[in-house]
């Protein structure tokens, strides 16, 4: 089973005009987009959100995060809705939730996956940024 590879390319086609144009990989080379008009491109992870969408990197995601603390009684769990980030992680290769105000990473994108799929996909780092102040 392969992974089909996807971008989301923001692309000016006039001054200070852009919008997203989504292509396959194999479809990029067919097109001819001017490189310089080219903004930004984030590769789709191949994962989507409880709602069916696509997620990307620089998608700006809601989620539950589960948190693990030690008390005289034992372990206890709470759950911690958080806002994050979607990005690479060059380090060990994979896609993680980079959470908003911090510079610390919540968790790597597949082991929320597994546990339970609460995440959804509330903007983007381009059009909506305000999503991320604290």
């Amino acid at each position: 089973m392969s992974r089909e590879i996807k971008f989301r390319l923001r692309y000016e086609f006039e001054e200070d005009k852009w919008e997203f144009i989504y292509r396959k990989i194999e479809d990029l080379y067919q097109e001819h987009l001017f490189i310089n008009d080219i903004l930004s491109q984030d590769i789709y992870i191949g994962l989507k959100d409880k709602n069916g969408k696509e997620i990307y990197e620089g998608d700006i995601v809601d989620f539950l995060y589960i948190s693990e603390f030690s008390t005289e009684e034992g372990i206890e769990y709470e759950e911690i809705r958080e806002t994050g980030v979607i990005i690479y992680n060059e380090i060990y290769a994979r896609f993680d939730i980079k959470l908003k105000g911090l510079d610390e990473c919540a968790d790597n994108i597949s082991e929320t996956f597994e546990e339970d799929n609460t995440l959804e996909v509330i903007g983007n780092i381009y059009e909506n940024p305000e999503l991320l102040e604290v």
